[in-house]
C-alpha cells in the first residue's frame, strides 16, 4: 500500500474493530492533522464497521487549523483566503459522528503494545501524554506527524531567513511582500529564495509575479541546475517560467551564512529577526561557489525553502520509543507498520519504510507521488 493509506491488516486474528480486553469499539489515536492524519481520519469514518465495532478516533494536531499547503502559494499571490487556506479542524470534523479533535503538542507515547509481548494483560496499546499533562490512552497509533523546517546549523538562517512550511509561515511572508508592494519608488527589492526543488521554484514565481519590477528575485541552487532529478520536461517548463519572469538562477551555490547589511542601522534599531511591528534590516547571503569562490548576494527578504527533516527528529524533547533511521523517520514496513509495533503506523515524512532504500532518490512530494 501507498505511503499516503494505512493498512490495518489483522494480526494473531484480531482485527482493527477490536480493542483490547475485550473491548468492542477500539480507540485509534491519530498524530498529526496534515493530509495524512486527517485523510486517515476520514477513510476511516467512512468505512462500514460490524455492528458496535465502530472505533472512537482522536486527531490531536498543535494548531487548531488544517494546512492546505498546496494553497499557500495562493495566498501569497491573492488567489486565496486565509479560511480557504486552513479550514478550522472543528468545521471539517464536524460532520463526522467518530472523530473528535484535541488541540495539543505531544510530550511523550508510551507503548504497551510490541510483537516480542502479549496483550492479554493491558489495558491498551499504549498512553500519549501532551504538554500540558493531558493523558490519552489508544488500541491503534498513527504517527502522521510531518516535517518541520531544516537550518542545518548554517549561521544567520534560522534568525533572519523566512521558511515557507506552513501557514504561520505563509502569513510572514505575505505581510513582508506587502511590505514591499508599499515602498514608493527606489531600486527593486532584493529577494532571494534559497532551494531550488519544487517549493522554491513555486516560491520564487509566485513572489515574482506579485511583486512584478518592484523585486529582483534570486534563486539560489546548492546543485547543477532547477529541479535536480526530476523529468526534464518538468525542468525545462521551470526554466522558461523562470526566464519569463526574469528570475535570476545562482547554481552550484552553497550557503553559508546569513547576516545583517553592516551599513544598515544597529541591532539597537532594526530587529535581527522577522517581526510584524517592525520590517527586517536588509540582509547579505553569503555563498560559497565552485573553486572556492565567495560571492554575497543583497536582500531585503530572503526565503528558505532548502530543506525539511520528519518532525520526529527536529523535535529533540519527543520522546517517542520507536525505532527511527539516520534522518529521524520512524522505520516501518512495507504496510507503513512502525517496526516491532503491532497497533502502531506511520505515513508521510515521519515514516521510512523499509524499501526507502529502493526510492531514496526521489523525493516525498505530491509530483513524484503521481509519477
Amino acid at each position: 500500500m501507498g505511503r499516503g493509506g494505512v493498512a490495518f491488516a489483522s494480526y494473531a486474528g484480531q482485527p482493527l474493530g477490536a480493542g483490547f480486553e475485550g473491548s468492542s469499539s477500539p480507540r485509534i489515536c491519530i498524530l498529526g492533522g496534515g493530509f495524512g492524519g486527517l485523510y486517515t481520519a476520514v477513510r476511516l469514518e467512512s468505512l462500514m464497521w460490524p455492528h458496535s465495532r465502530r472505533p472512537q478516533i482522536t486527531l490531536i494536531d498543535q494548531n487548531e487549523q488544517f494546512v492546505f499547503k498546496p494553497l499557500l502559494y495562493e495566498l501569497i499571490n491573492g488567489g486565496a483566503t486565509p479560511e480557504e487556506v486552513a479550514p478550522m479542524f472543528a468545521d471539517l470534523l464536524a460532520p463526522m459522528n467518530s472523530t473528535s479533535f484535541v488541540q495539543g503538542s505531544v510530550h511523550s507515547v508510551h507503548s504497551d503494545d510490541s510483537t516480542n509481548g502479549a496483550h492479554s494483560s493491558n489495558s491498551s496499546g499504549g498512553t500519549i501524554t501532551l504538554a500540558d499533562g493531558q493523558r490519552l490512552q489508544y488500541d491503534w497509533l498513527v504517527l502522521a506527524l510531518g516535517s518541520s523546517t531544516s537550518f542545518f546549523g548554517i549561521p544567520g538562517v534560522k534568525e533572519l531567513a523566512l521558511p515557507f512550511n506552513d501557514f504561520k509561515d505563509a502569513m510572514k511572508v505575505l505581510k513582508r511582500v506587502e511590505e514591499i508592494e508599499a515602498r514608493s519608488g527606489g531600486e527593486p527589492a532584493g529577494v532571494v529564495v534559497v532551494g531550488a526543488g519544487y517549493a522554491g521554484v513555486e516560491l520564487a514565481t509566485t513572489v515574482a509575479e506579485r511583486l512584478g519590477r518592484r523585486a529582483a528575485v534570486q534563486l539560489v541552487s546548492a546543485g547543477g541546475d532547477i529541479l535536480e532529478g526530476m523529468p526534464p520536461g518538468q525542468i525545462k517548463a521551470a526554466r522558461s517560467m523562470l526566464q519569463d519572469l526574469r528570475i535570476t538562477t545562482v547554481t552550484n551555490a552553497m550557503v553559508s551564512s546569513i547576516c545583517e547589511d553592516q551599513q544598515q542601522p544597529s541591532s539597537a534599531e532594526a530587529s535581527t529577526s522577522y517581526s510584524p511591528a517592525s520590517p527586517p534590516a536588509k540582509q547579505q547571503v553569503h555563498v560559497k561557489l565552485p573553486g572556492n569562490i565567495k560571492k554575497t548576494i543583497p536582500a531585503d527578504m530572503v526565503l528558505w525553502t532548502a530543506g525539511s527533516s520528519p518532525a520526529s527528529h527536529a523535535a529533540r524533547n519527543l520522546k517517542l520509543p520507536f525505532e527511527t533511521n539516520q534522518k529521524g523517520a520512524l522505520l516501518t514496513d512495507r504496510n507503513l507498520r512502525v517496526l516491532k509495533q503491532q497497533r502502531v503506523f506511520a505515513l508521510g515524512d515521519v515514516a521510512g519504510s523499509e524499501i526507502e532504500a529502493e526510492t531514496a532518490h526521489l523525493p516525498p512530494t505530491a509530483q513524484v507521488g503521481c509519477l
